[in-house]
């Protein structure tokens, strides 16, 4: 029966990993959903449940996360799921600045779309960037030198459940080439009092790959905190192509 109550919940959670996020709304619930939730492995998704009206837990203010369900009851909980209006969204969070995934295990994962590399400081004035391909930002240049690239988040999430969130870890993704190549690579995080540099890489860059860039421990964010990234380039011939691919920002419930 425990095994058959795993398999079932965690069909519920797989369910829950699109919709619960892909809603937007996890983040904007409060604490404290049930007694007995607090600390759960699954107590974000216990309390989406209960904030969508899916599962309302027992008349003392119990949820008994570790009890068996029945196959009626995973059927209505999941024709709930069905019923959740996907009509709203987080428009701060996913939509303004073409944030093209959230979801939530164990870490929240925040992917910032390749839209978002823009030119910075440029002695290259031949710079073109194209943002056709959704998967990357193209750029070109018909001079050799230089050139700077920002991609920055909107505000991010500070917490979720009652609990802080906390960076954890970012990847970044590009293709380089022997004459067009990567030299620095640079992570900050501005709050409402102050701008920190948590990552400043000159490795040299002249191949495709993802840099990733663990923190520990987790930076904790607070109220407005905003990620900016920056990447500089140094074309040595023209005829190559630097890629900049997707960021995915790792937030951990501390």
């Amino acid at each position: 029966m425990k095994r058959y109550r795993d398999f079932l919940l965690g069909a519920l959670i797989a369910t829950l990993l699109f919709a619960s996020f892909s809603v937007g709304r996890a983040s904007a619930a409060s604490s404290g959903c049930f007694t007995d939730t607090n600390g759960h492995w699954a107590e974000s998704f216990i309390c989406w449940l209960k904030d969508n009206g899916i599962s309302s837990g027992y008349a003392d203010g119990s949820y008994r996360p570790d009890n068996s369900i029945t196959r009626g009851e995973m059927a209505v909980m999941l024709k709930k799921v069905n019923d959740v209006s996907k009509g709203y969204s987080d428009s701060s969070l996913i939509a303004a600045k073409n944030y093209t995934d959230a979801s939530l295990n164990n870490e929240i994962q925040i992917t910032l779309s390749p839209k978002e590399w823009e030119i910075g400081f440029s002695l290259t004035p031949g710079l073109q960037i194209d943002h056709t391909n959704p998967m990357m930002a193209s750029i070109t240049s018909t001079e050799t030198g230089l050139a700077d690239f920002s991609a920055t988040t909107p505000t991010l999430p500070t917490s979720i459940y009652g609990h802080v969130l906390a960076l954890s870890k970012v990847e970044i993704c590009y293709r380089a080439y022997l004459y067009a190549q990567i030299q620095r690579i640079m992570v900050q995080v501005t709050d409402s009092f102050s701008l920190t540099t948590y990552t400043d890489d000159s490795s040299l860059r002249t191949t495709a790959g993802c840099a990733v860039y663990t923190y520990s421990p987790a930076i904790p964010l607070s109220e407005g905190s905003y990620l900016s990234f920056f990447i500089r380039t140094n074309w040595g011939l023209t005829v190559d192509t630097i890629d900049l691919k997707r960021v995915i920002i790792y937030l951990q419930p501390q």
